[in-house]
């Protein structure tokens, strides 16, 4: 029979893990056996709990939803006023003021009606001005601003006009901004503004009254 020497440190350890394992039974043969009854309430007040966090966690996401709505239309607000400040500011240039000055008065009423869409004949019967001088000052101007036809000479018209606000193109051109849709189709003699481009018409006195009813 062959002998196992064993030695004093590896007898200890193996002695530690018996004795561990010993306690392990023990303990494990100590504790109370668990209701299923009351784990599974105890799973259930979980359970509440989570789905309560899992609530207010919803509220606040919507909340936050909601300023974050109101924070995008405040800018969106913003970019509009800031869009428009800086169209304002830059609305109307020394160019634009000069193309305005450089139309006589006549030449402005022609301008005028013929954004409108009224035909050289019909611009030169409601002025009382030859159709001759009506096509020259188109032809003239439409060359001078490089325009090809008179298709792009209106929507040259169109864009000086809308730089200008009410009170400014008064002041440019004696005009108020909507004259040809008021008084495009009226007589002479009731266009209260028709000294302008009617030369033989009125005093100088009479001319500045007539003006300054009008604008009233």
């Amino acid at each position: 029979m062959t002998k196992i020497m064993i030695s004093r440190d590896i007898f200890r350890i193996l002695l530690s893990r018996i004795e561990a394992l010993r306690w392990i039974e023990q303990m494990s043969s100590s504790e109370a056996p668990v209701d299923p009854h009351q784990k599974m309430t105890n799973l259930e007040q979980k359970h509440a709990a989570l789905e309560l966090r899992v609530d207010k966690v919803e509220a606040e996401h919507a909340q936050l939803k909601k300023e974050y709505a109101k924070l995008q239309r405040q800018f969106a607000q913003m970019n509009a006023y800031l869009r428009k400040l800086s169209q304002s500011a830059h609305m109307i240039n020394p160019e634009h003021y000069q193309r305005i000055n450089e139309l006589t008065p006549l030449q402005t009423a022609i301008c005028l009606l013929t954004v409108t869409g009224m035909s050289s004949a019909d611009i030169s019967r409601r002025l009382g001005c030859a159709e001759g001088t009506t096509r020259q000052t188109l032809r003239r101007k439409s060359k001078a601003w490089q325009c090809e036809n008179r298709t792009e000479f209106e929507e040259a018209l169109r864009e000086l006009f809308a730089r200008f606000d009410d009170k400014h193109f008064f002041e440019a051109t004696g005009y108020p901004k909507d004259w040809a849709q008021k008084y495009g189709n009226v007589p002479v003699s009731e266009d209260p503004y028709s000294f302008l481009y009617n030369t033989q018409e009125g005093t100088p006195s009479q001319k500045t009254e007539t003006a300054a009813e009008a604008t009233v």
